[in-house]
């Protein structure tokens, strides 16, 4: 019974993220802006993987900093799942997870979602935006997915007025960086992400870390 009840949750999962590709392409992916404190999130999130994956270490790492961010909670709970799952997925039995946060600058908060996992291939990195994208190799191949996490979450961070991007070790881990509006610097408007969305931004592959 446990096996079909975790097919049955793959299957919903995979239907309802290409649900949100549909959204986010035809610009219908509505959100609604209030101030969330992320770091919050992020606690909530972690104690929850704590339960789910024992086998793995996760820390939290924010040393008291203003993390109230101005955001869709739906979504920012979102965005932070699809990351900290992709990390327990990719990193071995007794790795470690982090999230980390940064003090605002320039109006931003900086998140970032660390692994101690086997790190993405350089000819794959700049796939790894792309729908349907997945890291395929030898190690990955038994790894269930369907490769739209990362492409929602970075569209998802880009209507809230941010940015994503990766820093990568092969065979060492990845940290996931990710930018949200503190509460002092409201949007606008919210902007089409496919109009932005480069097919292999460079900006999203390794920047210099902003704060």
């Amino acid at each position: 019974m446990g096996l079909i009840q975790q097919q049955a949750t793959r299957m919903v999962s995979t239907i309802n993220s290409m649900l949100n590709v549909s959204e986010i392409e035809a610009g219908r992916l509505e959100l609604t802006f209030e101030d969330v404190d992320a770091g919050e999130i992020c606690q909530t999130i972690v104690r929850e993987f704590e339960v789910s994956s024992p086998d793995h270490t996760f820390r939290v790492d924010i040393p008291g900093i203003p993390t109230k961010v101005r955001a869709d909670s739906v979504r920012l709970n979102q965005i932070v799942q699809n990351l900290v799952d992709n990390a327990v997925k990719y990193t071995p039995q007794y790795g470690n997870i982090e999230i980390m946060a940064v003090a605002p600058s320039n109006g931003m908060v900086h998140f970032s979602v660390s692994d101690t996992g086997i790190g993405i291939a350089v000819e794959a990195q700049r796939r790894l935006f792309q729908p349907f994208s997945r890291v395929s190799d030898e190690q990955t191949s038994k790894i269930s997915g369907s490769g739209l996490g990362i492409y929602i979450s970075r569209n998802l961070v880009m209507q809230h007025h941010g940015d994503m991007w990766l820093e990568n070790e092969p065979g060492e881990g990845t940290t996931v960086h990710f930018t949200l509006p503190s509460v002092a610097s409201t949007p606008t408007s919210i902007p089409n992400p496919i109009s932005q969305f480069p097919d292999a931004p460079t900006s999203a592959i390794a920047p210099s870390m902003p704060g």
